[in-house]
């Protein structure tokens, strides 16, 4: 109904958002279900009694769970840039299929349970088996938490140590764009020194097209030459198709080094050449680098010697390859020197003379005339016999102002020499673009040892260096993470804070956040991937799913102390008895995204590193949170009391008595 109404389709991101939430959209029911079944079983209530009670009792919790998800997914719906454009659909996707799962939870759920569910006291040999091993667990896990509320301070200690040891693994861990997915497909560029004929390219062409097939994973090869919008013969583009993954034993980036080897074995009169994965969206004859930067300034043979310098100590530095420079000469050209004291007396212009030389050799459109309902153009232009020898200039006049004609030797010099293939411009001014693909170094790693190239070139004023294409994404991409982060981080504080009535308990809930950095790190790390977007996206949503727990933690001691149980009491009894829904949506969550992380179909490169930050961070937050939120939990009530007793010093009062006093 969602994507009907908002006009999304079923598409990648759309399902990727579905697919993801298919484990937390049971969590709130599983929440409500565990506690309406807590309260027939224990306190003995008929069905439709739990189902009140025990939803009225869980229903601020699950809509704060909730609320605190969608305040994490929105942020992702608005993101700039590129990624902003990809994610939208993906973040609004989830968001309404959490709030759907939420309504069914306090609406649907209780009324099942108020109809069907039932307490079996005559149970199998598995289910006692199963529950015996949990009620170990539950006193193993009251006996740890009466241990930490003892020592607080170590406590504080290890999420601090968990904390660290996350954000220390961070720097271990590669980041990239988006990681290379297994298409069965890659180009291979190639180019022959300027000059080059067709048959002489095509020479070329068809030697590495015999080396692509004698390697045993390749299926397919179509080469064209002069594709593209440049259509120079010089240039080619062989298409290379591989097996299917499941057929072969070797990865695409696998195959992909092997054939820049045998190519580079082959020692071919090529220029230049590089191995590069199709992009998401190819044109013909386009190139798909995965790293780019421009140089801009007004003089071109400064730029070609920054740009040259960093293509020298990037191939220094090692772990790149097909680097490649867009600025490009040897073309040869003939340039006329004009006599301008001659051509004055005779009454030429240099306008003129460009124009006579430009419609003799380049031609110029004179008419146009239609056959069988086609039109065609007349173009007048000097025979190839005449274009082609240099000597043949001698034979041409300039009509002068006075209408005499002038030979050309009387009025310019011609000089043989070479010039640029082409000058291009970004904003206005001369650019150079550095391209290249990555070895065996990650995007992150190799922009920041890039930028320090460029850093030590000293780069006078009136010229700069600058990401563009795929590393330009990279860069804004992390900075809207980073900015949604923190648009979230703030939209859960202020959620919480109106749910709980409370400015300090929301930053007990809240830390459960970066307890998860650590498994999230580690995970990725072990895992062998790099941290790209889908990556940094799953951080997003971990934020939201981790303060599930601290949520359930804190709100049922809050309804325990106002139930009239003093604190520490309180926390003993809030642990164990949510202890089962805990695990239970834990669990839920992680078998739910168990094909994401682990899934190896087409296209799974680019979804894996999604499900294994998730299934990480919500592992190392779930064990952790059941001890550190506790502790803080009663951390931040005493600072509370003393910031009271304080203030009522300050005023005059007599202290406050503490109503609610500890016990054991």
């Amino acid at each position: 109904m969602f994507f009907y109404a908002f006009g999304f389709t079923l598409n990648t991101m759309t399902l990727m958002a579905l697919s993801l939430s298919i484990g937390m959209l049971i969590d709130d029911a599983i929440v409500v279900l565990e506690n309406i079944y807590r309260h027939m079983e224990e306190e003995g209530r008929e069905p439709a009694e739990a189902a009140s009670v025990g939803t009225d009792e869980i229903g601020l919790a699950v809509v704060a769970t909730t609320l605190a998800t969608c305040a994490v997914f929105v942020p992702i719906a608005f993101m700039s840039g590129v990624v902003g454009r990809f994610f939208r659909e993906f973040g609004l996707a989830a968001t309404s299929a959490v709030l759907v799962s939420m309504l069914v939870s306090l609406t649907l759920t209780p009324m099942l349970c108020a109809r069907y569910l039932r307490v079996q006291r005559q149970q199998g040999r598995v289910f006692w088996t199963l529950e015996r091993g949990y009620r170990a667990l539950e006193s193993a896990y009251r006996r740890t938490l009466e241990a930490g509320l003892r020592h607080r301070p170590a406590v504080v200690a290890l999420a601090l140590a968990a904390t660290l040891g996350g954000i220390g693994l961070a720097r271990a861990v590669p980041v990239d764009f988006v990681l290379q997915e297994d298409r069965a497909e890659f180009n291979v560029w190639l180019k022959r020194p300027l000059g080059s004929s067709l048959e002489q390219t095509l020479a070329v062409v068809e030697t590495v097209e015999a080396e692509l097939r004698a390697v045993p994973e390749v299926s397919l090869t179509f080469a064209t030459i002069g594709s593209g919008a440049k259509k120079r013969v010089n240039e080619a583009l062989v298409y290379v198709q591989l097996v299917h993954k499941n057929r072969r034993q070797k990865t695409q980036q696998e195959v992909m080094d092997e054939v820049r080897e045998r190519i580079r074995a082959r020692q071919l009169p090529l220029r230049d050449f590089a191995v590069e994965e199709l992009g998401i969206i190819s044109l013909p004859g386009s190139r798909n680098a995965q790293l780019m930067y421009s140089f801009r300034g007004p003089n071109i043979d400064r730029l070609n010697y920054y740009a040259s310098t960093l293509v020298e100590k990037m191939r220094a530095a090692g772990g790149y390859a097909d680097l490649y420079l867009s600025y490009e000469t040897g073309k040869p050209e003939i340039a006329l020197d004009i006599t301008r004291e001659r051509a004055a007396d005779l009454g030429v212009s240099a306008l003129q003379i460009g124009r006579t030389v430009s419609a003799l050799y380049a031609g110029f459109k004179a008419a146009s005339f239609e056959e069988g309902g086609e039109r065609y153009d007349v173009r007048v232009q000097v025979l190839p016999e005449y274009r082609d020898d240099l000597e043949k200039l001698e034979l041409v006049r300039v009509r002068a102002q006075g209408g005499a004609l002038v030979p050309l030797r009387n009025l310019a010099t011609p000089r043989i020499g070479s010039g640029p293939l082409q000058i291009d411009r970004e904003s206005r001014t001369r650019a150079i673009t550095v391209s290249g693909n990555l070895g065996d170094k990650a995007a992150g790693d190799a922009d920041r040892e890039v930028a320090r190239f460029a850093r030590e070139l000293e780069l006078p004023s009136g010229y700069s260096f600058q990401p563009v294409g795929p590393t330009q994404r990279l860069r804004e991409t992390t900075s809207a993470v980073l900015f949604a982060f923190a648009l979230a981080m703030v939209a859960i504080y202020m959620i919480l804070a109106a749910q709980f009535d409370s400015f300090v308990h929301p930053f007990t809930i809240m830390i459960s956040a970066p307890l998860s950095f650590v498994g999230a790190f580690a995970a990725i790390w072990l895992s062998g991937y790099s941290l790209d977007v889908m990556g940094q996206i799953s951080f997003l949503m971990l934020m939201g799913i981790v303060m599930k727990n601290g949520i359930l933690l804190v709100d049922y001691t809050n309804t325990l102390r106002a139930r009239g149980l003093p604190l520490l009491d309180a926390v003993l009894k809030a642990g164990p008895t949510r202890l089962r829904p805990v695990l239970m949506t834990a669990v839920s969550t992680i078998f739910g995204m168990l094909p994401v992380a682990f899934g190896s179909g087409d296209g799974s490169e680019w979804r894996n590193p999604m499900g294994v930050v998730c299934i990480g961070g919500l592992v190392t937050s779930t064990l952790l949170t059941l001890l550190v939120v506790p502790v803080v939990y009663t951390l931040m009530d005493d600072a509370q009391r003393a910031a009271s007793r304080a203030l009522a010093r300050l005023r005059g009062h007599p202290e406050p008595r503490d109503a609610d006093a500890r016990s054991t």
